[in-house]
């Protein structure tokens, strides 16, 4: 069983970019001569979003036990046997994110921004997606004679 949580540098670099935006949003504000009362209250729901979207990342973890996939995310449980999904894994400017398809066509998508790249590559080899556990790719083409 492997378990991918948040870690603790994560933590801090999204705490001291909630500041440094906010110390940004501030300024502008006031460049605009903005009203200071209107800018306190813009920075606190800014800062109270932001801590909310940290704390939802401090709850957040996957767990890989064999074949299953166990995704805790706000209170939520959710488990896959990755033996009946195919998985396409994204990872780029916008995030990480490991998209699950069953045999039916139906879609989860699962936020990983929460993990290093180096968590998300050991998930993306821990469930076959790379590395020696990655099963070969059969392609179907259906061509049409003319």
């Amino acid at each position: 069983m492997k378990e991918y949580n948040i870690k603790w540098y994560t933590i801090l670099f999204n705490i001291l970019s909630t500041i440094f935006l906010g110390l940004f949003i501030s300024v502008l504000l006031d460049i605009f001569n903005v009203n200071w009362n209107i800018i306190y209250i813009v920075l606190g729901i800014f800062i109270l979003l932001s801590l909310y979207m940290i704390y939802s990342y401090i709850k957040t973890k996957i767990i890989v036990d064999n074949n299953m996939l166990i995704y805790l995310y706000k209170g939520k449980k959710k488990e896959f046997d990755i033996n009946f999904y195919s998985i396409k894994a994204v990872s780029g400017d916008s995030g990480q994110e490991l998209t699950l398809i069953d045999k039916d066509g139906k879609k989860e998508e699962l936020d990983c921004d929460f993990l290093s790249s180096t968590q998300y590559n050991d998930l993306l080899n821990e469930i076959g997606v790379i590395g020696k556990k990655q099963k070969a790719i059969k392609i179907e083409i259906n061509r049409k004679e003319k």
